[in-house]
């Protein structure tokens, strides 16, 4: 069996197999990977990090934090930082919300002085690593939260900082919430009860994988990723590892649509769809088939 076979995946991993192998492939596997960094990455780093040393209950003043971040610590930088580096991209409107970063952190700043006084579950960890096994495969992540309530239920929170609340059809079965459902129970024996994603910036909860039927339906639903991965692993020229054209295309590293784009790894996938927010179109710019010859570049490494 390949070293790359044995490699530990990840919620963001598996979930990128599904979304487009070829993607995959490349972060993954080739390790042509973009070293430049955003402002939706950077204040999403930072507000998990206050909103960590919130629920620890740690004695510091987090509006302060907030502006000064945690450049000694973690490299974190804060608000004051920020918004210099990404001052267009700071009064942008959401292409969804239709808010910009600075009134979105209006909001977040009333959620960071929000008391904790919930008497019904208890915070017993944040950022808590994880490492299991499953399908022959090792799943690793972090959790941002578990609660418990008296009954020892558990309770998984998700903070998040995207600029839309998920779709009804995303949060049935998410793969995210599925891997941390099997991460609970194998540190404490019992699936969660309760999965909540919290939408910080926007100030919105809402709840996911509503029932045990829904976990059953999760796992056949990772159990499909697993065979995808294991079928797709077995080709040794990595030719399985095909490109799925989509909208998604646009925001990919490797795609030569769309800007500020790291240029050693942009234009490394030929096959992205030409779908951009101004031209909504179904074309591609190159189809991509079963038994192309990959290029002396993209020849598979074990």
């Amino acid at each position: 069996m390949s070293t790359a076979f044995k490699r530990k995946e990840s919620y963001s991993s598996l979930s990128l197999l599904k979304q487009c192998p070829y993607r995959y492939y490349l972060h993954y596997i080739q390790r042509q990977r973009a070293e430049i960094k955003s402002i939706a990455l950077e204040i999403g780093n930072l507000c998990h990090k206050i909103m960590e040393n919130k629920y620890l209950g740690l004695n510091i003043d987090l509006q302060k934090e907030l502006y000064s971040g945690y450049p000694d610590e973690e490299e974190i930088k804060g608000l004051d930082t920020i918004q210099k580096e990404y001052f267009d991209e700071w009064l942008m409107a959401g292409r969804k919300s239709g808010l910009t970063y600075e009134e979105k952190i209006k909001t977040f700043k009333e959620k960071i002085d929000e008391p904790i006084n919930n008497t019904e579950w208890e915070v017993i960890g944040c950022e808590v690593p994880f490492e299991i096994e499953y399908g022959g495969i090792t799943i690793i992540g972090k959790i941002d939260r578990i609660d418990r309530n008296k009954n020892g239920d558990y309770k998984v929170t998700d903070y998040k900082t995207s600029d839309a609340v998920y779709d009804e059809k995303d949060l049935r079965t998410p793969l995210q919430m599925l891997i941390y459902a099997l991460a609970i129970k194998d540190m404490y024996g019992r699936y969660p009860i309760d999965f909540e994603y919290d939408f910080i910036l926007l100030g919105e909860k809402v709840k996911a994988m509503i029932g045990a039927k829904s976990i059953e339906k999760g796992l056949k639903n990772l159990d499909k990723i697993l065979a995808l991965r294991n079928e797709l692993y077995s080709d040794k020229t990595g030719e399985l590892f095909a490109q799925k054209a989509s909208p998604l295309c646009y925001w990919c590293d490797y795609c030569c649509n769309g800007n500020k784009k790291d240029i050693k790894v942009k234009c490394l996938c030929d096959y992205y769809s030409l779908w951009t927010p101004n031209n909504k179109t179904f074309s591609v710019n190159k189809k991509y088939e079963i038994g192309t010859k990959l290029s002396e570049e993209e020849e598979f490494i074990w």
